[in-house]
């Protein structure tokens, strides 16, 4: 079973906007979650702090660590290299993205394969 705790994977500020996304395995299930705060997403959204989050089952978690083939190395850091830069790319990209067009873009949004 993988695990580990807290990985921060994106922490973006910018004039009106703090995003931040973070990762972590316990009890062998990873959670990808993320909160955009500032006055340019109460502009969007009506409220100033849009939450939104990822889940993955034991099983898919660990399918996802044997693609990335964790063995011996450090989950954490193998996540991280592997597809944080992914996923921040993605998420802080489609922030300041959906800041400008105010049309909304959340590839976590909701989703929880358990």
């Amino acid at each position: 079973m993988v695990y580990f705790g807290g990985a921060v994977l994106c922490d973006e500020h910018m004039p009106g906007l703090w995003v931040h996304v973070s990762a972590e395995v316990r009890d062998g299930c990873l959670r990808v979650s993320g909160q955009d705060l500032g006055s340019r997403v109460e502009e969007i959204m009506g409220r100033d702090e849009y939450e939104y989050f990822m889940d993955l089952d034991m099983k898919n978690t660990d399918r996802l660590f044997a693609l990335l083939s964790v063995g011996e190395k450090d989950p954490r850091e193998i996540f991280i290299q592997n597809l944080a830069a992914w996923m921040v790319a993605d998420c802080c990209v489609s922030s300041a993205r959906t800041t400008r067009s105010s049309t909304s873009s959340r590839p976590f949004s909701g989703v929880d394969t358990r």
